[in-house]
């Protein structure tokens, strides 16, 4: 049985290693052996593998924030999953082919899915879901606005919000980023440069109407250009880190537009639900992907004897499309 593994902090195509381990013991009671399907590098894992991530492993590490798996077995008194259900794992450390999980840590979906789909699903629509639960306003029709609108989370965020009836601004930096956003449901596509405009061509694009919250992958100075779009009282929620440069604000912004800024983690958002809810949420999320009106684009697939490959393909910039690793090929 094979596994991604790492014994030092460093670039990822370099310390990443694929290792021969034992198979797992058999599953206990409330356990399931699952077999991974295929799992995609994110750029948390990539963070995490160079050391730059908040959470230090210890060493050996075996990476992987997500997965999609295959039941094989289950353990006494597990209800719920039988053999051949394909699932979701929150448990982390994914990249490896065979493991015994808790069955308590796996997401029910709905096995019409696709996994490579399904694979992604925890992350990227799962960020995408509860910023919108927790910080759109409720009313249909309004506006919301975001930054990096072509990326996963962006992608979702949009066909998410259509679903829930708000319109969207979505900001991109390459003009062949448009039609994706388009596809995905966004309504409006606005070039993010030049940012000393950028307010005006927003209200161009909106008709005049001031978005009412804003989703910011970014940072750096188009946290500043994005706040100048906002209606009054309008949360900023900022969950990346693209540009690797502090949040700019004025402190007109905050005071006289009453403007609010927020940092958005996942996994902060999943604590504070109940089990029961967040198995809700995510199932569906995944009726939305089996209906095929939720879906990101897929890049590549690799075997995992071809990490190194994969993980410096999931490094390049101007991306348009996810890395996905199939554990079994």
């Amino acid at each position: 049985m094979k596994r991604i593994a790492y014994r030092a902090f460093g670039e990822p195509a370099t310390v990443c290693q694929v290792e021969e381990v034992p198979e797992p013991a058999p599953p206990g009671p409330g356990e399931v052996l699952v077999e991974t399907l295929v799992f995609p590098v994110n750029p948390s894992d990539l963070l995490r593998i160079e050391g730059k991530h908040r959470q230090k492993p210890s060493f050996p590490a075996q990476p992987g924030s997500e997965a999609a798996v295959r039941v094989l077995k289950a353990g006494s008194g597990v209800a719920g999953f039988s053999p051949g259900d394909v699932a979701v794992p929150m448990q982390t450390e994914s990249w490896i082919q065979r493991r015994v999980v808790a069955a308590s840590s796996l997401l029910a979906v709905d096995q019409a899915a696709d996994p490579q789909q399904l694979s992604m699903l925890r992350g990227l629509p799962g960020t995408a879901w509860y910023m919108l639960e927790d910080y759109a306003p409720r009313e249909r029709g309004n506006w919301i606005l975001q930054t990096a609108a072509n990326s996963g989370v962006g992608l979702s965020l949009a066909t998410l919000a259509r679903e829930r009836g708000l319109r969207t601004v979505n900001i991109v930096r390459r003009e062949d980023a448009v039609a994706a956003v388009k596809a995905a449901g966004g309504d409006a596509v606005v070039l993010a440069e030049p940012h000393d405009t950028l307010a005006e061509r927003v209200l161009a694009a909106t008709g005049a109407a001031r978005p009412m919250a804003a989703f910011d992958a970014v940072a750096g100075p188009a946290t500043r250009a994005i706040a100048a779009c906002l209606a009054d009282n309008a949360p900023i929620v900022v969950y990346g880190l693209l540009s690797n440069l502090p949040c700019e604000i004025t402190p007109q912004q905050l005071i006289f537009q009453n403007l609010s800024m927020v940092g958005y983690s996942l996994p902060a958002a999943i604590a504070k639900r109940s089990p029961e809810a967040v198995q809700k949420d995510y199932m569906a999320l995944s009726r939305l992907v089996a209906s095929g009106k939720l879906r990101i684009p897929i890049l590549a697939t690799y075997p995992m004897i071809a990490i190194g490959t994969a993980l410096r393909h999931a490094a390049e910039g101007g991306r348009d499309g996810k890395i996905l690793v199939l554990a079994n090929a």
